[in-house]
Parts: C-alpha cells; structure tokens; sequence
C-alpha cells in the first residue's frame, strides 16, 4: 500500500517490476528469501510540486538480524489518493558482485 497503483521498483539485475501487485509479489518473495528489515536512511528530500525526491542510504538485514547489504537509493514519492505514496523506487548495493559460479 506504500506504492502507487502504477509505480515501478527498478532493481539491478532485473527489469522493471510495474504496479503495485507486482511490487507486493517481488517484496513477498524477499520475505519468503529470509529478508527481515531493510531500513533507509534519507540525506536529501526535495519536493517539486506533487513529487517528492528522496535520495539516501540503505541497510539490509535478514531475519536473524544480520546484515546483508548496503547500498544507495533514490525514491519519487508521489501525492496520490490523499496521501503519499512511493511512484519510483531504485537502489544500488554498494558491495561487489557475488563471483559467478563455474559450470
């Protein structure tokens, strides 16, 4: 319910992830993975009319508390249905790739 009705998460490694169904599935699936929190750290906030711009670092921890990343990430909040609520959603780890696998 955070997320507009047409937004749009913009994951690495994947294509964008469109409407609020869909984000619910992808964040489902995290869930299901073993994620437990994430918690944002804003450094800029900047609104321009009925978009708000939030630029920020970010933490990512599994259930047992540990931490799995960190990483930046920009987020376009939108006034919609009487409130604010999330239209872009992107982020980028700041820890290297995990090395790929030898067949």
């Amino acid at each position: 319910a955070l997320y507009t009705e047409e937004g749009q998460l913009l994951p690495v490694y994947s294509p964008a992830i469109i409407s609020r169904a869909a984000i619910q599935a992808f964040w489902q699936g995290c869930i299901d993975m073993g994620i437990g929190a994430l918690r944002r750290h804003p450094s800029e906030v900047d609104q321009l009319n009925e978009t708000v711009n939030e630029v920020g670092a970010y933490e990512l921890y599994g259930r047992d508390g540990k931490l799995l990343d960190v990483g930046k990430y920009i987020v376009i909040w939108k006034w919609a249905q009487g409130r604010w609520q999330i239209y872009r959603d992107i982020w980028t780890s700041n820890l290297p790739p995990a090395p790929r696998k030898e067949k």
